[in-house]
């Protein structure tokens, strides 16, 4: 609902049975493509650190 409010997102309630909900991206929210494409590359980028530092993280707060 957040990013409906933000005008990222498009949401449409449909009238069937069950009743079912439609989501769609806006234009503002297409203009996160490119900086969440280079989020999507860093992240592969730096994959193997970020499994690291997970590891490392459950480690530290097994129960």
């Amino acid at each position: 609902r957040r990013l409906e409010r933000n005008g990222l997102i498009a949401r449409k309630v449909l009238d069937t049975s069950p009743v079912a909900v439609e989501y769609s991206i806006t234009e503002l929210g297409r203009t996160l493509q490119v900086p969440f494409g280079a989020v999507y590359e860093w992240s592969i980028k730096h994959l193997h650190e970020i499994e690291q530092a997970q590891e490392a993280y459950d480690e530290r707060h097994q129960a």
